[in-house]
C-alpha cells in the first residue's frame, strides 16, 4: 500500500487532521457526480521539499495514504499524535516533546474512516476490511481514553495528562470533541447527549458556542494544580482561549440536527447570524459588517465581549452553508443517492426547495405533520412510495435519465 513519500520520522511542524479532510472532498465528488472513474486517476506523490514529485498512485491510492499516515501515527493510548496542533492551534502547546495526542484528530479520523468505507463499498475497492479493522480500533481508543464522565476529553499531553478534563479549572469543557462525538457517531447515544448537554449548560454566551471554558488565566509552562498551561498570546474570552468560534459552531449546528433537535439546532445557527448579534448586543460591540459571517467574537470573560474578528474569509461561511442545507433541511448527497433527513423547529409547518442532483431537478415538499420537526415517515416520489428504514434516501437510479421529479416527505 502506499504511504506518503516520507523517509524521515514526522516532525511537529505537521498537523495531525490536514490529511483527514481528503477522504471527506473524494466522497463530497463522488456523491455529488456519481463518478468512480476519478478515484483511479494518477496523481504524483509530493515529495519532502514540497516542491517536487516522489512517485505517483491513483486517487484512491493517496486517499488510503492518507488515513494510512494517522494508523501509523498513534500514542500511547491510540488516538492521533497532535504534532504541530490541529485545526485548533493551541492544542500544539502540549505536545512540545511529541507524544500529545487529540481526541478531536481521532473523531475526524473516524469520520473519514467512514467516509472511505462507504467508497469502498460503492467502488469495490479491496482496502474494505482494512479500513473497518482500523475504524473499529480508533473507536475502541477513543471509548477508552477520551470519555471524562460527563463529556468527551479535548486530548492529552507529552506526560499523558488529559486536556479538557473535569479535573483542572481551566479549559474543563472544550466544544469541538463534543459535537464531532455526533457528527462521527463516537461513543454511545447516552454519552453524545451527555457531552452536548455539557455544551448547552457551559458554553452557550446568547449570541455563539465559547470554544472552550473556563478560559486560561496562566501562561505557566508547568501542570500547576488546576492550570494546565497554554500558548503564549491569548487572555481570556480571546481567539482559541475561549472565544465564541463561529466555525466550530457550525459542527455544533450539525451535531444538535442529527441528534433530532431541530429548536436547538436552528438556535445555534440564528443566534450566531451577524444582524441578529448585532441587534442583542449592539452595533459598537459587535464591530462587523451585518452580512459577513466572521471567524470569532471574543467570549464573556473578556472586557470586550461582542467584539467580532476576522471578516469574510473564514471557514464560517461555507460550513455554515453545509449546516443549514445538509443537516437543518436534511438534503445529503451520498454515492448512492439523496438522502432527505431534516430536523427542523418542531413548530415549523414545513418548507419546499428544489435540489438540482446529478441533472435532475428534484422539487422537495417536506410536510412537518407531527409536529417534531423530526424522522421521516413517508417518503413519495411522482406516485411511487419509498421506503424510509433505516434512512430516507432516493436511489440515484430513480434519477437517472429524469429532468425533473416531484418529491413529498412527511414527518
Amino acid at each position: 500500500m502506499p504511504t506518503p513519500r516520507s523517509a524521515s520520522p514526522p516532525t511537529l511542524s505537521l498537523r495531525s487532521d490536514n490529511h483527514l479532510w481528503l477522504p471527506l472532498v473524494a466522497h463530497a465528488i463522488a456523491s455529488e457526480t456519481g463518478d468512480r472513474s476519478f478515484l483511479e486517476q494518477e496523481i504524483p506523490f509530493l515529495a519532502d521539499d514540497h516542491a517536487s514529485p516522489d512517485g505517483q498512485g491513483t486517487v484512491w491510492d493517496h486517499l488510503m495514504a492518507a488515513v494510512q499516515f494517522t494508523w501509523k501515527n498513534r500514542g500511547a493510548h491510540g488516538l492521533p499524535l497532535t504534532f504541530q496542533s490541529d485545526w485548533n492551534d493551541i492544542i500544539g502547546r502540549f505536545n512540545r516533546r511529541g507524544q500529545g495526542e487529540t481526541v478531536f484528530a481521532g473523531m475526524q479520523y473516524v469520520f473519514a474512516l467512514r467516509k472511505l468505507i462507504e467508497l469502498a463499498e460503492w467502488a469495490d475497492k479491496p482496502d474494505l476490511q482494512h479500513l473497518q479493522d482500523m475504524l473499529h480500533a480508533q473507536l475502541a481508543a477513543l471509548q477508552n481514553a477520551a470519555w471524562d464522565g460527563e463529556w468527551w476529553r479535548r486530548g492529552f499531553d507529552d506526560d499523558g495528562n488529559p486536556v479538557g478534563s473535569n479535573t483542572y479549572t481551566a479549559a474543563r469543557l472544550f466544544l469541538n470533541p463534543q459535537s464531532w462525538a455526533v457528527i462521527s457517531d463516537t461513543g454511545s447515544a447516552q454519552q453524545q447527549q451527555s457531552g452536548m448537554d455539557a455544551v448547552a449548560q457551559q458554553l452557550d454566551t446568547g449570541i455563539g458556542l465559547k470554544i472552550l471554558t473556563p478560559g486560561f488565566t496562566s501562561w505557566s509552562d508547568e501542570h500547576d494544580e488546576g492550570r494546565p498551561p497554554l500558548q503564549d498570546g491569548y487572555g481570556a474570552g480571546c481567539g482559541e482561549n475561549g472565544a465564541i468560534f463561529c466555525h466550530a459552531n457550525t459542527w455544533a449546528v450539525m451535531a444538535e440536527a442529527l441528534l433530532g433537535h431541530g429548536d436547538l439546532a436552528w438556535k445555534y445557527f440564528t443566534q450566531l447570524i451577524p444582524q441578529n448579534v448585532i441587534a442583542s448586543i449592539g452595533v459598537d460591540r459587535y464591530r462587523a459588517e451585518p452580512y459577513a459571517w466572521v471567524s470569532n467574537i471574543v467570549g464573556p470573560e473578556n472586557g470586550q465581549f461582542g467584539w467580532a474578528n476576522v471578516e469574510q474569509i473564514t471557514g464560517t461561511a461555507p460550513w455554515m452553508d453545509v449546516a443549514a442545507t445538509q443537516y437543518l433541511l436534511g438534503i445529503r448527497p451520498y454515492p448512492e443517492g439523496l438522502v432527505i433527513a431534516p430536523s427542523i423547529p418542531a413548530q415549523w409547518p414545513g418548507y419546499s426547495v428544489q435540489r438540482i442532483f446529478r441533472s435532475c431537478a428534484l422539487h422537495i415538499e417536506v410536510i412537518n405533520e407531527s409536529q417534531t420537526g423530526f424522522g421521516v415517515r413517508s417518503l413519495t416520489v411522482e406516485s411511487a412510495e419509498l421506503p424510509v428504514t433505516p434512512v430516507a434516501s432516493i436511489p440515484a437510479e430513480l434519477m437517472k435519465g429524469k429532468d425533473q421529479l416531484s418529491v413529498k416527505v412527511i414527518l
